[in-house]
């Protein structure tokens, strides 16, 4: 038990210190990583479609190896809908952005918030495979 608490924190801040050091390169802070209507689309959603495939709200062995299916799917949904949304908004405002000196730096942070949904994924989709081998090895 001890082992997998001292692994759990060791994970968590190589993780943070990565995000943190990653920043530092470009400039920015740990903060730029999140994005709470990016967590919420990924994780709400994933949980929410487990809930309607399994019936209960509680989160058994069976219902996390649905929602380690689900989580990748549905942060690329994610990711496609902030990239459609990023599109039409460009689309609008196409001529005053293209001759204007935002251009570039809105483009690459729409980006950004469209493909964090793929790091929410991921991050879940590693927290999911360790409760699922935790709790099968129990």
């Amino acid at each position: 038990m001890v082992s997998r608490i001292v692994g759990s924190l060791l994970a968590i801040s190589i993780l943070y210190m990565t995000m943190f050091l990653a920043g530092l390169t470009g400039g920015l802070s740990v903060l730029n990583f999140w994005n709470l209507e990016s967590l919420m689309v990924v994780f709400l959603i994933s949980y929410f479609c487990t809930v309607a495939s399994s019936g209960t709200f509680k989160l058994d062995l069976h219902s996390l190896k649905i929602m380690h299916k689900l989580v990748m799917p549905v942060s690329w949904i994610g990711f496609l809908i902030g990239f459609i949304i990023m599109l039409l908004s460009f689309s609008n405002n196409f001529s005053f952005l293209i001759k204007s000196d935002l251009f570039i730096p809105q483009f690459f942070q729409s980006i950004s918030i469209a493909i964090i949904t793929v790091f929410y994924g991921l991050i879940i989709k590693v927290v999911l495979t360790i409760l699922i081998d935790s709790k099968s090895n129990n």
